[in-house]
């Protein structure tokens, strides 16, 4: 089973900083490898979020693709999630894969202050 991508927006290396510099409102991106079971668990579980809350855009990045960029943010393990603001970093979200749990986490870091980019 592949991960869904057609309901994220494709980032790759030569356009993840400038297209999330210029995305306005709340998007989180999901770093992921297709082979990874835990990444396809956690895309599932993004867009059942994302139904809850419309307004939030997903991005995906897959660094089998796009290596470099997973070496950038220092990425160890998969999946990876990052949330921006108006296009401001502002946390890497760390959850257990349930959807209460990942909401809570959400919410924490959505009134966190931006950070600088790992």
């Amino acid at each position: 089973m592949k991960i869904n991508s057609q309901a994220f927006k494709q980032l790759d290396q030569f356009d993840y900083h400038s297209v999330l510099e210029e995305t306005k409102g709340i998007s989180l991106v999901l770093f992921v490898k297709q082979s990874c079971s835990s990444c396809k668990s956690w895309a599932s579980l993004l867009l059942n979020y994302q139904n809850f809350h419309p307004a939030i855009q997903l991005f995906l990045l897959d660094v089998e693709r796009d290596p470099g960029l997973g070496e950038e943010f220092e990425l160890f393990h998969l999946p990876g999630i990052f949330l921006y603001i108006d296009g401001q970093f502002h946390a890497t979200i760390q959850s257990e894969a349930r959807l209460s749990q990942f909401e809570a986490a959400v919410q924490k870091a959505v009134f966190s202050l931006p950070q600088e980019t790992p």
